[in-house]
């Protein structure tokens, strides 16, 4: 990534928080992977209390989860970035 904006010269620095909200959408993103991959297991397999279906589905996703976090980790930061430049577009936030 850049230092600086090759457009307007802006600092790509990030501010002080800015990993909690990126904490925060990766949580958001990562909820609704499970809730896909739960809904994907329920229609597929099904669900039921006499066996262990729901623990097979709890090691998937948990390895899953685990398997796609690189990539997650950089969509979340793309897309916190994003929204804090559409916010200083419309002027809700400030530049330093």
């Amino acid at each position: 990534m850049n230092d600086t904006c090759p457009v307007c010269g802006d600092y790509f620095d990030k501010e002080v928080g800015f990993y909690y909200g990126s904490s925060y959408v990766s949580y958001v993103f990562s909820i609704a992977i499970s809730v896909f991959t739960f809904l994907v297991w329920w229609l597929l397999v099904g669900f039921s209390l006499e066996d262990n279906r729901v623990f097979y589905w709890l090691g998937f996703n948990a390895l899953l989860l685990v398997a796609v976090q690189p990539p997650l980790m950089r969509w979340q930061e793309h897309s916190g970035l994003r929204f804090l430049g559409a916010m200083i577009k419309i002027g809700k936030v400030t530049r330093r």
